[in-house]
């Protein structure tokens, strides 16, 4: 809140910044997102990759040397 009071209106090389706080979105409200993906199993998600670390690692590509 801070920020928005203090950067409001404030004059950066000659012109007025205009600050304000986003709208929430009803559709989100509630639901937890990750890397901008809507997470419907409340973040089990990330659990999945840590047990199937040989998964993910096979899709990595080899480094040099």
């Amino acid at each position: 809140m801070s920020a928005v009071r203090n950067l409001n209106n404030t004059l950066v090389e000659g012109r007025p910044l205009r600050i304000d706080l986003a709208d929430s979105d009803p559709f989100l409200e509630g639901k937890t997102t990750s890397r901008g993906e809507l997470l419907d199993d409340g973040g089990a998600g990330a659990a999945r990759w840590r047990g199937a670390v040989d998964d993910f690692l096979a899709s990595v590509p080899t480094g040099v040397p």
